[in-house]
């Protein structure tokens, strides 16, 4: 699963985004979730990029493998006679395929991590906006119910 620069950049502005609005949260209990999800984040990229790092020899050599052994099972739609046909074993190409996927498949797993921080991040600010939203409302309706006693002070009793 490619994605297109264009969706790139529209999934890592969007998550920019969020992490800007997470900054403004204003109670306490939704900043410090936001907080968590982005220090999580943060933390299983680090393992990730470490266990990139650390096991990519071994990861390639594993891929390597697979492929070799792919390249050479029997397909029964491609039986063709002893010396016909091309090599499909060569060595410098299935390293660098083995290459290619290692390093596709770490950055789908960066890119998981990323959708999974936005997902969870989105599901924080919308709850912190429509908390927000009711106690507006919670709010206002007390200011209105608190002044209506007042304005019939200051005009006096009506008598209608």
């Amino acid at each position: 699963m490619t994605l297109s620069l264009r969706e790139e950049l529209r999934r890592t502005f969007a998550l920019a985004a969020l992490r800007q609005e997470a900054s403004h949260l204003t109670t306490p209990r939704h900043w410090a979730q936001a907080n968590g999800i982005q220090q999580k984040a943060q933390r299983l990229r680090g393992h990730e990029r470490d266990d990139f790092r650390n096991r990519y020899d071994t990861r390639v050599e594993v891929a390597q493998r697979r492929l070799m052994h792919k390249a050479g099972a029997l397909d029964s739609r491609d039986l063709t006679p002893d010396g016909a046909g091309t090599d499909s074993f060569s060595p410098d190409a299935l390293l660098r395929q083995a290459q290619r996927e290692v390093r596709m498949a770490h950055e789908r797993r960066l890119m998981w991590i990323g959708e999974i921080e936005r997902r969870m991040l989105t599901g924080v600010v919308k709850n912190a906006e429509r908390e927000n939203a009711i106690q507006g409302q919670a709010c206002e309706a007390f200011n209105r119910s608190a002044q209506l006693p007042q304005a019939r002070k200051q005009n006096g009793p009506s008598h209608t």
